[in-house]
């Protein structure tokens, strides 16, 4: 384990970890690392979400190898074996520790790297992250785990893409990324077309034929599909999984749900938590 080229430019920790929430962000920090630094674990006690700023690493997890290039994320596992090294003379990563059942759950079904379709959005989300450890306002680490939870959302989704065979119209696909960069809010078939490239009737015509359903439509089911596994698998209140999922009126959201499922989230998580 070398860790004489290492050094910690910026690291924060949370010095109470709220024990209720399934998804929580115990540390946020920025490292620099030259050539030949290392780090080593056995059964690692860490999960933890990784880009890499410049440079490169190499990740070696659960007899896995993977090289982690500048914009791309490495997911740190809990209870696995794990080995990453700086692969560049010099390498800048930042990193965010989470914790949770939920935690677990979400970087478990993540592959070791991830190339996001978007690397300066997870930089900001990183950059959320620092601020609120940072000024640490009234609800900050409810807001932490909101950004943490939007942040493996996102990597997930990608991930998917990526592994899925390229079956889905290339419309589609930009439109569903669309979807998950503005989840929780409003989005007009106009501005999703756009995003899209394609006009609202094609896009229309498109989602129809492929899900049988509309594209908005399409975007509320894969929401509520979300919180009914917050519902089902976590404490966090209902006010907490809406801003979670990026609604900022929990009525709006319990109102939303209700629509779709034919009761509210209360009587839903009454039936199926486990």
């Amino acid at each position: 384990m070398a860790r004489a080229n290492l050094r910690e430019d910026a690291y924060q920790y949370a010095d109470q970890v709220p024990l209720r929430l399934p998804l929580w962000v115990g540390e946020i920090g920025l490292s620099t690392w030259r050539r030949g630094a290392a780090l080593q674990r056995l059964g690692s006690s860490i999960i933890a979400v990784e880009q890499v700023l410049s440079g490169s690493m190499l990740l070696v997890q659960a007899g896995r190898s993977s090289r982690i290039a500048r914009g791309e994320v490495f997911i740190l596992k809990r209870d696995a074996d794990q080995e990453y090294r700086a692969d560049a003379a010099v390498v800048r990563k930042q990193f965010v520790g989470l914790g949770g059942p939920l935690a677990m759950e979400l970087t478990a079904a993540l592959p070791d790297r991830v190339a996001p379709r978007d690397a300066q959005g997870v930089r900001r989300l990183f950059g959320r992250l620092r601020r609120l450890f940072a000024k640490r306002p009234p609800g900050w680490q409810i807001a932490c785990a909101a950004a943490a939870y939007e942040l493996l959302a996102d990597l997930l989704s990608t991930a998917q893409e990526q592994a899925a065979p390229a079956r889905h119209h290339a419309a589609i696909a930009a439109a569903i990324r669309h979807l998950a960069a503005h989840q929780g809010r409003q989005v007009a078939l106009g501005e999703l077309a756009k995003a899209a490239g394609a006009s609202p009737a094609h896009l229309n015509r498109l989602f129809r034929t492929t899900f049988r359903m509309s594209p908005l439509r399409y975007a509320r089911a894969r929401t509520i599909e979300q919180a009914k596994h917050l519902l089902s698998h976590s404490q966090m209140s209902c006010s907490e999984i809406a801003q979670c999922l990026g609604y900022q009126q929990p009525l709006y959201f319990s109102a939303v749900f209700r629509r779709l499922t034919g009761e509210p989230p209360s009587a839903y998580r009454a039936r199926h938590q486990r």
